[in-house]
Formats: C-alpha cells, structure tokens, sequence
C-alpha cells in the first residue's frame, strides 16, 4: 500500500536510474487516453485529470460513470468500450485483419 500512497507520476522516483528528467510523465510521447472513474477512490477522477492536464496536447480525459469505485471499469462495460473505440477507431485484428 505504501507504494500506491506514495506513487507520484509529477516526479522521478529515487530507484529510478538515467538521464529522463524530472517527471515520468516528461519521457510520454505517444497521445495518451486518461479514464477517470466517477465513484473512484483510490485514485480520484481530479488525479487522473490533472495527469491528463499535465501531459496538455498529449492527452484526452475521458470518464466513467459508476457506483463501482476502483472496479468500475471492469462493470462498466459500454463505456469502456465507447472509449476504448474513439482512442483507437476500428483497427485491424486477427479476426478482421482489413478492418480500417
């Protein structure tokens, strides 16, 4: 639990060896989809927001109504795919490798 308590994406953790920056979040190149979930507590939609604020154009916040807290993502279902569908489009699968 320590870990999770402690877990700051706004700095670089002391075991973490290199020349990176500061922040973990300085080394995101790739735009990034953050979910938040409405009934969350242990990390809060205002969290999960303000790390999609701190990457700017990288990022989109989306969230996720439910009374499921931490799981609602795994419940909330249609959501999630709703999401996941505007991240990433219709792109090929094994199943439908054409698909577009």
């Amino acid at each position: 639990l320590g870990a999770m308590d402690h877990h700051d994406l706004s700095r670089r953790p002391p075991f973490w060896p290199g020349p990176w920056g500061d922040a973990p979040l300085d080394r995101v190149r790739a735009h990034v989809t953050c979910v938040g979930v409405s009934s969350d507590a242990f990390v809060s939609k205002e969290e999960v927001e303000a790390v999609a604020h701190a990457l700017g154009a990288r990022a989109t916040y989306r969230e996720i109504t439910s009374d499921f807290g931490h799981d609602g993502f795994l419940v909330e279902e249609a959501q999630v795919a709703a999401i996941a569908r505007e991240a990433f489009g219709d792109m090929p699968t094994a199943s439908h490798p054409n698909r577009r």
